[in-house]
C-alpha cells in the first residue's frame, strides 16, 4: 500500500459527513508506463440533479506558503494529470479531484496565476477543514 498523506482519514470523514460513500478507503490501484500507482480514496454519491457521481481523490496537505510549496504543487499537478489520464481510459465515469486544506487553497492556490493554471488544465479540487473534518469548497 502507498504511504498515506497525514490527512487521509480526515478527508474520509469529511466525505462521509457530506453524504459520500467511501468505496475505496485504501485507494484505487492504477498503472502508468508499467508502474503501479494508487490514488488515495474512491467515493460515490447519488445526486438527484447529476445522478450517480464517482470520484477518485488524491489527498495533499502541503503548506500554504514557503519555499517548498512550488515543488509540492508541481508533484501534485503531475500526479493529478497522470491519474486523470488513467481514469479517462479505464474508468471514464470517475472524476479525479485533489483534496487540499482550506489554508493551502487560500494561500498559494487562490492567487491569479494558480487559478488560471488550474482552470486551463482542468484540475478539479476540493478544500477541507482539518479541525472540523468537513468539506469546505468544490473547485471545478
Amino acid at each position: 500500500m502507498a504511504q498515506q498523506d497525514r490527512d487521509h482519514h480526515i478527508v474520509i470523514q469529511a466525505l462521509k459527513a457530506a453524504g459520500w460513500t467511501v468505496t475505496h478507503p485504501q485507494g484505487i490501484a492504477t498503472r502508468f508506463a508499467g508502474k503501479r500507482g494508487t490514488v488515495d480514496i474512491g467515493a460515490e454519491i447519488y445526486e438527484a440533479e447529476k445522478g450517480n457521481r464517482k470520484i477518485a481523490v488524491e489527498v495533499k496537505n502541503y503548506p500554504p506558503t514557503g519555499n517548498g510549496v512550488m515543488g509540492d504543487f508541481q508533484r501534485n499537478v503531475g500526479q493529478h494529470l497522470m491519474y486523470k489520464e488513467w481514469f479517462e481510459e479505464n474508468e471514464p465515469d470517475r472524476e479525479v479531484y485533489t483534496a487540499v486544506p482550506k489554508a493551502t487553497y487560500d494561500g498559494f492556490l487562490s492567487n491569479q496565476e494558480s487559478q488560471r493554471f488550474l482552470k486551463k488544465h482542468e484540475i478539479k479540487m476540493f478544500t477541507y477543514n482539518p479541525e472540523s473534518q468537513t468539506l469546505d469548497k468544490w473547485i471545478d
